[in-house]
């Protein structure tokens, strides 16, 4: 039977719903290994014109294991088997909720935890989160799409999937714009000992023990070989240090990354529930000050960290929490004052200002930056 598109403008309540069918869903589902629960879809932009559904994705182990069609597991928890052709739920279930009027409430997908059906999901949500215009345009589409067919959702749903499509392509072909290009180290000017190349440090990877429980977090040879050069000269500092002290409680940012940090749109907490946004962003601003300061032209920051991660940080709190492919509060600033930031996994751009440094240096074509990298590839759902 045919349904109506009816577009509703966001409203606050739709996280909250997520949050409580989720926590339902969590305790229903714990005996099947599930990895995450997600809120996907258009009610999960902030902003963004939408059906009144929500949309959520719980990844699990094992998708075999979890019961399908309209099993009575499902029927307890309100829901119906969501699927027309069963061929389609070979590696995706699809549930839905409905009111006592037969309204769409919640769609449940259940994927693989490593399904390219998740990725690509969570690669347009993201996307269309970080990106003002994209969402606009989405939300254009949309409105044109509804007036086009009101009478057929599934012609509504297909006439969306050309612009779904060229957004996670984009994505997939991202470059990490935060890091100096091949080009820009190249033309930097030639560095001396009296005219070294400045360079702001975290200071656990320069072998300072300021790590949260005291330590450097290992041992870190490429950036040691790099600081220790005649023409650079590396200045130090680490803002988790300077807000929070060594050793330390361990934090993360809850509601987004960095940028919605410095935004007001995201906290930093600390895994004992403390709000610490307001002294990191301090950190930031101090960090900030310093790579003024001492004039330097790059920062080589420690990735993960809640400050300092450039390429990878948690979404959410540990260990629960998912990696996103976002900046730390203290990155986040300096990228967006102008000042590239690199990674120590940063393989290939620290060989291209190591071989700046010392140009006597073979050109090597087999490094990665991390973004680059099988792993983050093939988490983040940018393979092709």
């Amino acid at each position: 039977m045919s349904e109506a598109v009816i577009l509703s403008a966001y409203t606050e309540a739709w996280p909250r719903i997520f949050e409580e069918e989720a926590s339902k869903l969590r305790d229903a589902l714990a005996g099947y290994a599930v990895c995450d629960l997600e809120h996907v879809g258009s009610t999960a932009i902030p902003g963004m014109i939408a059906k009144p559904v929500i949309d959520i994705m719980a990844s699990v182990e094992d998708i075999n294991k979890v019961p399908r069609g309209n099993d009575h597991f499902w029927v307890a928890l309100g829901y119906e088997w969501g699927h027309s052709d069963d061929d389609d739920a070979a590696d995706w279930l699809y549930f839905i909720k409905r009111d006592n009027t037969g309204r769409r409430l919640i769609h449940l997908h259940i994927v693989p935890d490593h399904s390219d059906f998740r990725k690509r999901t969570i690669v347009f949500r993201d996307a269309l989160r970080a990106d003002q215009t994209k969402a606009q345009q989405y939300a254009h589409l949309k409105m044109r799409l509804a007036e086009t067919f009101r009478d057929d959702r599934l012609a509504y749903l297909a006439g969306k999937g050309d612009f779904v499509a060229a957004v996670v392509s984009e994505e997939r072909d991202r470059v990490a714009n935060h890091l100096p290009s091949r080009k820009t180290i190249e033309s930097w000017p030639e560095f001396t000992p009296s005219r070294p190349l400045r360079m702001l440090v975290s200071a656990c990877l320069a072998g300072i023990p300021v790590g949260f429980d005291g330590s450097t977090y290992g041992t870190h040879n490429e950036i040691a070989e790099i600081i220790a050069l005649p023409n650079v000269k590396a200045v130090t500092f680490c803002p988790e240090d300077f807000a929070f002290g060594t050793p330390r409680d361990i934090c993360d940012i809850q509601g987004g990354d960095g940028h919605d940090v410095l935004a007001g749109r995201a906290r930093v907490v600390s895994a004992v529930g403390e709000d610490w946004t307001d002294r990191m962003i301090e950190a930031a601003q101090k960090m900030l000050r310093i790579a003024h300061e001492n004039a330097c032209e790059v920062a080589v920051l420690m990735d993960i960290s809640a400050a300092c991660g450039s390429q990878v940080i948690y979404a959410g709190a540990r260990p629960e929490a998912r990696y996103q492919s976002s900046q730390g509060v203290c990155a986040a600033l300096l990228i967006e004052s102008g000042i590239p930031v690199i990674s120590q996994r940063d393989f290939k751009t620290l060989y291209y200002i190591k071989r700046k440094l010392q140009p006597q240096l073979p050109h090597r074509d087999d490094l990665r930056d991390h973004h680059e990298s099988e792993w983050y590839r093939n988490y983040f759902g940018l393979t092709n």
